[in-house]
């Protein structure tokens, strides 16, 4: 701003003492900076506490779904990190039959929910290892019991609803508790169910099959998120992260520098630019804190102290940024005199 454009600004209002003008402008700066400070935390800090960490790895679905099967050898993000980290090191065959178990346990938490939904209650079977049955269902009628399978294709579901059926028909009793099950129903994706249904009327078979609002593919893709996300695709997750961060920052500091202009204390010129800069820093912040969260995991470093070493980074970084930009400005500013001195310097002699 050159004297010209802060005469057109300020120079129609009455005057007063200028240290009041200056005291004013620089508890405006320390607002500004305040709230623009308090929206970088809050977005990283408000990602720290949804996700599994700054840049996240392990899906909530993901981490349900390994809790539910594995129970304590599995009830963190940290746990399940460690396990796909297990997995992926030992190979292929490994990766496949992790994939293959918890995608079913993603397809029974799913189910319950959508149950859930229906205001009817519904449990998971107090064993991975249950026998027959994997959710029971609690109607006014009685208890459902039902199989769930997330399967692509209708006759391998098609062979399980037969064993099934085999193993009702023997004398060895399937159970819930001391309670003896006498039918077991089936829960397939959707894609699939009325092919599911079909199929086992024209066998003959006595089977409610319940479709489920998610495909055996997204199941998967559940578990092969995580398992990329902290794998040979983990920089790709890191940059992705990255981009939904700064997209979350640029609103909340669009709206804090929109605050600013309607209460008068920006220039319609400057709330672009403001708004830009600081989304800059936010970013640059988080980019510090996901690369602390990465070192530190390969450290083997887990729990609370990942998270306060991310935290700290970030907020630390960011504040470094603001100190190096007010410091450039500040250089700018003292050129400027400098030179506008040397040209006055020189007109006068």
């Amino acid at each position: 701003m050159n004297i010209r454009i802060f005469y057109e600004i300020y120079g129609g209002a009455s005057r007063g003492n200028i240290k009041d003008v200056v005291n004013r402008w620089a508890q405006e700066q320390e607002l500004d900076g305040l709230l623009h400070s308090s929206v970088g935390a809050g977005v990283v800090l408000g990602d720290l506490m949804v996700g599994d960490r700054l840049i996240d790895q392990i899906s909530p679905e993901l981490a349900s779904a390994f809790s539910e099967l594995m129970g304590d050898k599995a009830d963190s993000f940290d746990k399940v990190r460690h396990i796909l980290l297990e997995k992926l090191e030992r190979g292929d065959e490994s990766v496949l039959g992790l994939v293959n178990k918890i995608k079913g346990q993603v397809g029974e938490n799913r189910f319950v929910e959508e149950i859930a939904a229906s205001s009817v209650q519904a449990r998971l079977a107090g064993s991975g290892s249950q026998e027959g049955w994997d959710v029971a269902v609690e109607h006014e009628w009685g208890t459902q019991y039902v199989q769930v399978k997330m399967y692509s294709d209708a006759d391998g579901v098609l062979a399980h609803i037969e064993a099934v059926q085999e193993k009702l028909a023997s004398e060895r009793p399937i159970l819930d508790g001391d309670a003896v099950v006498a039918k077991i129903d089936f829960a397939v994706p959707s894609a699939i169910s009325e092919e599911v249904a079909r199929k086992a009327a024209e066998k003959g078979l006595d089977v409610a099959v319940l479709p489920i609002d998610m495909t055996a593919s997204d199941a998967a893709s559940v578990v092969m998120d995580g398992l990329n996300n902290v794998g040979p695709e983990a920089l790709e997750n890191f940059f992705s992260e990255l981009l939904g961060i700064g997209a979350s920052s640029m609103v909340l500091h669009g709206l804090v520098s929109a605050f600013l202009l309607y209460k008068g204390a920006r220039e319609r010129h400057e709330v672009l630019a403001e708004t830009g800069t600081n989304v800059t820093f936010t970013l640059g912040g988080a980019a510090a804190g996901g690369l602390v969260q990465i070192l530190a995991t390969t450290a083997g470093v887990v729990g609370a102290p990942v998270t306060i070493l991310t935290f700290l980074a970030t907020n630390g970084t960011r504040g470094i940024l603001q100190r190096l930009s007010d410091r450039s400005d500040y250089v700018e500013f003292l050129r400027n005199e400098t030179l506008a001195t040397r040209e006055l310097t020189t007109q006068l002699c």
